[in-house]
């Protein structure tokens, strides 16, 4: 075969493998491909299912590694053995990655590696100031809908009044 053809077959394997319109049986498949960016792709892929994502969480490659533990359809479970895997490249990318579960980045404060601790501090003040601010934003929600207009029949326009 020549290295056109392989090439060809890497790059619709590659494709393929990050569709979400891939079947269960394709990501399965492609998951056991020799080419380590395939089987990222596969990891990347929301369509994944998560006993494939497990699997690649065991995979020799750091980049299928960092992708599994990114990907929102790993377990749990999952997610926190990536937490102390032995390559610090895959604890930095949990420690960097806002979707990474609380739980998770409070584990990774207490890493032996100082800058990992340090990121994932910092992604934990990001992902808590965010929701801060989301519950302020849904205060302000709930505060507006507990308001209704009123006809104020001295004025003929509508006031607002608390339903409370």
């Amino acid at each position: 075969m020549s290295t056109v053809n392989v090439n060809a077959e890497l790059m619709q394997d590659y494709i393929r493998a990050g569709s979400v319109e891939a079947s269960e049986s394709e990501l399965r498949e492609l998951a056991s491909s020799s080419h380590h960016r395939v089987r990222m792709r596969v990891a990347e892929n929301s369509s994944t299912p998560a006993d494939v994502l497990t699997r690649l969480a065991g995979d020799s490659s750091a980049e299928v590694r960092i992708a599994v533990a990114a990907n929102s359809k790993t377990p749990l479970s999952t997610v926190l053995d990536l937490a102390t895997d032995d390559d610090e490249y895959v604890r930095i990318g949990l420690a960097q990655e806002v979707s990474t579960p609380v739980a998770v980045l409070s584990l990774l404060e207490q890493d032996e590696n100082p800058y990992i601790a340090v990121e994932a501090s910092r992604t934990l003040r990001i992902v808590n100031e965010s929701r801060s601010r989301a519950g302020r934003a849904n205060l302000r929600l709930v505060s507006n809908r507990n308001c209704m207009p009123a006809a104020n029949p001295a004025s003929n326009q509508a006031v607002m009044v608390s339903s409370n």
